[in-house]
């Protein structure tokens, strides 16, 4: 049985390795906070998505040329993942006026989210904000133009299984790269920076 000075010495040891390793996370999630997910190799022009706007309007993307642009798919009864990812957009392009970014929400459900529903769901968030509905087959054909996932959760009634990438838009029209919708204000901030500066 080790002597209670060894003892000691053992705990502090221990504890110092867990203090390493806490700071080395801290370390690593800082400096990747200044980093974007991903750059797009082929920086290949962003499908133009001809929807309907909250508003009842028609909309093209094109109509934001000149203006670098987040696109990120998404509905308004989805419980935790679009609210949390469009609130920490309106921090970033609050945080960034002088970019003069604006957001695009597509969503994945038409059936619910009408002109005036996207309308208030928008609003939460910042009322520059597009949103953007249409028929069941125009959602889909934008869904596959972003290469973006959707079908009905099989589990929950209601819910939504889709890919949620934020996709990154130059002001010439190309997509310049993505970033993941988890991403916090300052991460985004970061990314705004490096492709739309």
């Amino acid at each position: 049985m080790p002597s209670p000075s060894r003892r000691i010495a053992l705990t502090v040891v221990c504890a110092l390795a867990v203090a390493v390793v806490l700071v080395a996370a801290v370390a690593v999630r800082r400096s990747t906070a200044t980093v974007p997910v991903a750059a797009a190799t082929d920086a290949r022009p962003a499908p133009p998505l001809r929807l309907t706007d909250q508003r009842g309007l028609p909309f093209s993307l094109a109509s934001l040329r000149g203006t670098p642009v987040v696109v990120f798919f998404g509905y308004s009864h989805c419980p935790d993942e679009c609210p949390l990812a469009l609130a920490h957009l309106a921090r970033a392009v609050r945080a960034t006026p002088a970019l003069g970014v604006r957001v695009v929400l597509v969503t994945v459900d038409p059936a619910r989210d009408t002109p005036a529903v996207l309308a208030a769901y928008a609003r939460r968030f910042d009322p520059a904000f597009v949103a953007l509905t249409g028929s069941r087959a125009q959602i889909a054909a934008a869904a596959r133009g972003y290469h973006v996932y959707v079908a009905p959760h099989p589990g929950a009634a209601g819910t939504i299984e889709h890919g949620a990438p934020l996709v990154l838009i130059g002001r010439d029209g190309t997509i310049r790269g993505y970033e993941d919708a988890s991403a916090a204000p300052r991460e985004l901030e970061a990314s705004f920076a490096h492709y739309f500066a």
